[in-house]
């Protein structure tokens, strides 16, 4: 259980940062340098760089971000897992949204990596 009390931390901080939208500051507060980031239908990319411009071409896209609900994280050792439901206008497109599952790995305090598990019917 060597990373247990400070993946429950984490995972607190992923959550409320996720409540507030502020996507930039979890990745800058608690991301590795070196993360890796594995979306579906995606080649995994990696660092912290490279996460930044995903997240700035995720948000070029978006007209309105409504919110975001988030379940209680599920820890177990350096791993968790959060339910995530998504309410977005896309530019162009009719308001939706999604049901994904976030996988997060701890490792020295940091997330070291990200998975999502999406699909859009």
């Amino acid at each position: 259980m060597k990373n247990t009390a400070s993946t429950h931390e984490i995972a607190a901080q992923l959550v409320a940062y996720t409540h507030k939208l502020d996507f930039t500051a979890a990745r800058n507060a608690l991301y590795a340098d070196n993360v890796v980031s594995h979306e579906p239908g995606s080649e995994a990319i990696t660092g912290l760089a490279a996460l930044a411009a995903k997240e700035r071409h995720w948000q070029d896209s978006i007209e309105t971000l409504h919110g975001v609900s988030c379940s209680e994280p599920l820890i177990a050792g350096p791993f968790i897992s959060i339910a995530m439901t998504w309410d977005i206008t896309y530019r162009g497109q009719a308001r939706s949204g999604w049901e994904e599952i976030a996988l997060f790995e701890v490792a020295g305090g940091k997330v070291v990596a990200e998975r999502f598990f999406y699909r859009f019917d």
